[in-house]
């Protein structure tokens, strides 16, 4: 009787260890299709980031701005006529403190002495 529980024992051991086995195993597969449909659908993406980029590259290009700015808004270069030149300003020298004036003065007192 003994003999037979042991022999019961082992068949049921085995029996659970092979469907553990066959559990990871299918486990192990379903990840690896989860794994390649994200792999798929990130290299998806990365095709629409790079087609994005492009088409914002176009749409942002001086020749193509022009054109938007002409049929859109009925915007046209500038003839030389209408344009306005001004004088170019005159270069501020930097504001004096006064601690900077009587260091000025002070050195200038003592090199005419």
């Amino acid at each position: 009787m003994d003999l037979i529980r042991k022999r019961t024992f082992k068949i049921a051991a085995a029996s659970l260890l092979g469907l553990a086995l066959v559990w990871q195993h299918i486990q192990a597969t379903r990840l690896g299709y989860q794994v390649e449909q994200a792999r798929r659908e990130g290299n998806i993406l990365k095709g629409r980031i790079a087609a994005l980029r492009i088409d914002l590259e176009t749409d942002l290009s001086p020749a193509q701005l022009a054109q938007t700015a002409k049929s859109r808004l009925g915007m046209f270069p500038a003839g030389p006529e209408a344009l306005r030149f001004l004088d170019r300003p005159v270069p501020r020298t930097p504001a004096r403190t006064l601690l900077s004036r009587w260091i000025t003065k002070s050195w200038r007192s003592l090199l005419h002495t």
